[in-house]
């Protein structure tokens, strides 16, 4: 069996996404030391004489439409298939130190059976982000958009996202957020990639959920990424109806009120974290 060309093959998806934006993950990227390759994927085409390092392979892919992240994720990772180890997710609004790649895939390596890892990532004012999360039901997800300051929804949010857990040990989550997923190449096969039925929002989700059903899906907090959350920022009704269909498009898959494998797998990661069986 031929060695892959590289270690780690990262990929971002861009639409209308500031070009020094761009310029900054992928010099940071060339400050790995590892052997690294980018994927770009411009969604809106809008990307041109990108300043970009000469010690990494860059390569910029242009579908001439927007595929959607999930979707344009796919490309890349196809492009990759056969020539590395491990493929990362990346948004291009975080903020990281070139060891993240590396303590990450010494963890890695040093752990078998871990098909997908995420750092820890805080704001940019040094707070925790919550992103280990349980699988959702839909009163949370709806709770989440449409009454997010009612008092119940807060209390499920805590729940979901784990706010009453320490975020300072390596545990196990089937729920952990996009912006960057760092998985092992052969886990990936397995699974296939992203569900491309899914333009944006829940492509995370799902993807997570089937690499944690065959393999561990881990939180490390050894090692912290800043993400900038710039969607947050970026709210449009274009994006409510993106995440309501991409939502439907989730419960439509694993079930709506009746899912008996997210109550078991809930179950289990609460009761190893606390010992306590959330039922």
């Amino acid at each position: 069996m031929n060695e892959p060309a590289v270690d780690v093959w990262c990929s971002v998806v861009a639409y209308n996404t500031p070009q020094d934006e761009i310029e900054r993950l992928a010099m940071t990227l060339a400050r790995v030391p590892v052997k690294l390759a980018l994927t770009i994927i411009d969604n809106s085409s809008t990307l041109t004489m990108l300043n970009l390092p000469e010690n990494i392979l860059v390569e910029i892919l242009r579908p001439g439409r927007n595929l959607g992240y999930g979707k344009a994720h796919n490309l890349a990772i196809s492009q990759s298939r056969g020539r590395c180890r491990y493929h990362v997710v990346l948004n291009s609004d975080i903020l990281f130190e070139p060891n993240v790649i590396v303590d990450l895939m010494r963890f890695m390596e040093s752990r078998k059976t871990a098909g997908l890892v995420m750092p820890m990532v805080r704001y940019p004012d040094g707070r925790v982000q919550h992103l280990c999360r349980l699988l959702p039901n839909p009163r949370i997800l709806i709770g989440r958009r449409f009454f997010g300051k009612m008092a119940w929804t807060q209390k499920l949010n805590r729940q979901y996202e784990l706010h009453d857990w320490s975020y300072d040990q390596i545990a196990s989550f089937p729920f952990l957020s996009g912006c960057f997923m760092f998985m092992r190449r052969d886990v990936l096969d397995k699974v296939v990639g992203f569900d491309p039925r899914y333009f944006l929002y829940a492509e995370d989700l799902d993807l997570s959920r089937r690499i944690h059903a065959v393999s561990e899906t881990l939180f490390y907090p050894k090692v912290e990424i800043v993400h900038e959350y710039r969607s947050l920022k970026r709210r449009s009704w274009r994006q409510w109806i993106y995440a309501i269909t991409s939502l439907s498009q989730y419960f439509n898959k694993w079930g709506w009120l009746f899912d008996s494998d997210r109550d078991v797998i809930n179950a289990q990661t609460v009761n190893a974290l606390t010992g306590h069986d959330p039922n």
